[in-house]
């Protein structure tokens, strides 16, 4: 004897597929486009010249092994993958004073001005601050 007939089976499966397909809207890309950074975060414009050798506003700098770097999806992507690029950036320093983390900007986000932190100077911003990703 069959106790679930299959209408009662399509329907559901429609409501749970109506369900799902709602819930992709409300969390699109566009909805998560704003990210949150850590309140010392600064900012500049970085050339990628081969890791760990970067310019950071123009002046030498090198990333430490264990630096993570995310892309403007805030994926952490590969050295190989950001190499002979140049980007706007977000970056963190460690209490050691190296770049600890780095987030590639997109042109929204480069727009957006960092908020200040009580008590810390700001750096000067890269004069090209609205430059994107650059291949």
């Amino acid at each position: 004897m069959n106790r679930c007939s299959k209408i009662a089976s399509t329907i559901t499966f429609i409501a749970a597929s109506a369900l799902l397909a709602g819930a992709g809207a409300i969390f699109s890309s566009e909805a998560r486009a704003e990210r949150a950074f850590p309140l010392k975060t600064e900012r500049g414009q970085m050339a990628f010249i081969a890791l760990p050798d970067v310019l950071l506003n123009g002046k030498p700098e090198r990333l430490p092994h264990s630096v993570r770097v995310r892309d403007e999806r805030n994926a952490i992507v590969m050295p190989g993958i950001v190499n002979g690029r140049s980007a706007v950036v977000n970056y963190l320093r460690s209490p050691r004073g190296t770049i600890s983390d780095v987030w590639i900007l997109s042109p929204q986000e480069a727009a957006i001005p960092l908020k200040p932190v009580p008590g810390m100077p700001r750096p000067a911003e890269p004069i090209d601050a609205k430059a994107s990703f650059l291949n």
